[in-house]
């Protein structure tokens, strides 16, 4: 019988979970951990982590962090919130210090302003100009959220008005006239603001279960106007804004709003979304980085014990595990260049920089990828070959296997492709032809007297080097079958 062939030569559909595993798109995976998704459509074993600070700010996680500019000079600062203590960075020393003690232990949201950024957690009110910390003057409510738009601060977020918009004069950031500057936005409907975004020269305004548009820039024009029911934001720290688009975390998942509408971009990999039990969903953390909206979110394992990756050019998904974090900052510009950084949730009091070096603080990195599974019909004796395409720096050897399901035992078993027998990586050095691009072929199992019903393949590889893969698939060349088969 003639050779037959699966091969994979694009994964640009990232992950799927929602789907039965032979369901699946051709471009997709099964099973996808710690690879990012390549804009030539492979994938490469994402990079690591490094700590920011050799020593514990406190005890405990660093639950805000924030980059401060100032327009006019090369000025910048790294600032975390730890604990009841606001501090600043060093990036050369990796040092923390104390510049305001004695706040509340609640996460911080930031916003910069004519050089000054403001500092809001729903009890502080706080401004802080490089120098000194003080109280914002004009003694604005004690709010949760604070975005700048059309020369306003607006605020919301305090506890005891929880539908209401605060902002301050034009152009003037320490006079607030609370009887007369808010607005309520649909008070009746029982739900509270979870956040603040400006979008297309108005401000996206997001409740749990509604988004709403905000048009105007003083009391006389304001107006707001419902743009969605039923779909909201249940964590204003995973909005996150890129080319127009606003990424947020819902309760049934992740979408994208124009402004206009919303589009839902995580039904691919909704189950791992469901998972999250309904009291932790508020701790969800995002950011846009290279392309690519990072979401960390709780998972039954701790906090914010996951990261999902959703790749903004191929809409595809992928799972990093290794990386939990209460806070997440990103930015990138000529003097930073594009830098990514995360407050430990499981190692307290600690930064770590993201999306860099080969290994997360010298431990190993394991990526796994499972692709589509795949009907054999009849597969009771012949050869098997797996082939990848696949391209690496350093040392590694992976585990590349087929799994096998053998039908009449009803159960799963794994074909083992490592070991003794034909050489794995044929005449190809592993380590020594890197980043080679060059087919790795191998012959390495007979299967005989079982009857094999499904083939995928699986590669799982852990050590502190890159690796990239290209394609990914197997040929079989079945045995002709005879009057004993059937017997």
């Amino acid at each position: 019988m003639a050779q037959q062939y699966v091969l994979q030569q694009s994964f640009t559909g990232g992950l799927n979970v929602r789907d039965k595993a032979h369901m699946i798109g051709d471009n997709q995976a099964s099973l996808l951990e710690n690879f990012e998704i390549r804009s030539d459509g492979g994938l490469v074993k994402r990079a690591g982590q490094a700590k920011y600070n050799s020593s514990a700010i406190g005890s405990n996680s660093v639950h805000s962090l924030f980059r401060y500019y100032k327009s006019a000079t090369t000025f910048k600062e790294f600032l975390a919130g730890c604990g009841t203590a606001l501090y600043k960075g060093n990036d050369g020393t990796g040092v923390w210090t104390s510049i305001q003690t004695g706040l509340a232990d609640a996460r911080m949201y930031f916003q910069t302003w004519n050089d000054i950024v403001y500092i809001f957690n729903g009890t502080d009110k706080l401004q802080y100009n490089g120098t000194t910390v003080s109280a914002i003057s004009g003694s604005p409510p004690a709010a949760t959220f604070v975005v700048l738009h059309k020369e306003r601060l607006y605020i919301a977020g305090v506890t005891t008005n929880p539908n209401r918009l605060y902002f301050c004069e034009t152009g003037d950031p320490t006079t607030w006239n609370t009887s007369t500057n808010y607005i309520d936005i649909d008070s009746d409907d029982g739900d509270k603001i979870t956040g603040l975004a400006p979008i297309n020269g108005m401000l996206a305004i997001f409740k749990e279960n509604g988004i709403f548009m905000l048009q105007g820039y003083n009391s006389d024009t304001h107006a707001w106007q419902r743009v969605t029911t039923n779909t909201g934001c249940v964590a204003q720290r995973s909005v996150a804004m890129h080319n127009q688009l606003i990424y947020f975390q819902s309760s049934d998942g992740v979408y994208k709003f124009n402004g206009n509408s919303t589009l839902k971009i995580s039904g691919f990999v909704d189950p791992e979304f469901d998972s999250i039990p309904a009291n932790v969903l508020v701790d969800g953390v995002g950011v846009v980085h290279r392309e690519q909206y990072w979401l960390c979110a709780s998972y039954g394992a701790g906090p914010n014990s996951k990261t999902m990756v959703y790749d903004i050019k191929s809409g595809g998904w992928t799972k990093y595990t290794g990386t939990s974090f209460s806070s997440l900052a990103a930015w990138g510009n000529t003097a930073d260049g594009w830098e990514l950084y995360g407050g430990d949730s499981t190692a307290t009091g600690f930064v770590r920089e993201l999306d860099t070096g080969t290994d997360d603080d010298g431990v190993n990195i394991t990526a796994k990828f499972e692709g589509r599974q795949h009907y054999i019909e009849g597969l009771r004796s012949g050869t098997i070959k797996t082939a990848l395409l696949m391209g690496e720096s350093g040392s590694a050897t992976p585990s590349l296997s087929l799994i096998g399901d053998y039908g009449k035992q009803s159960r799963t078993s794994l074909i083992d492709l490592s070991g003794a027998g034909d050489s794995l990586w044929d005449t190809m050095v592993w380590g020594t032809d890197g980043w080679s691009m060059a087919s790795v072929e191998v012959i390495k199992k007979r299967i005989i007297g079982m009857t094999v019903s499904v083939l995928l393949v699986s590669l799982y590889e852990s050590s502190q080097n890159a690796l990239a893969l290209f394609g990914a698939g197997f040929g079989y060349n079945p045995a002709p079958q005879n009057y004993e088969d059937f017997k």
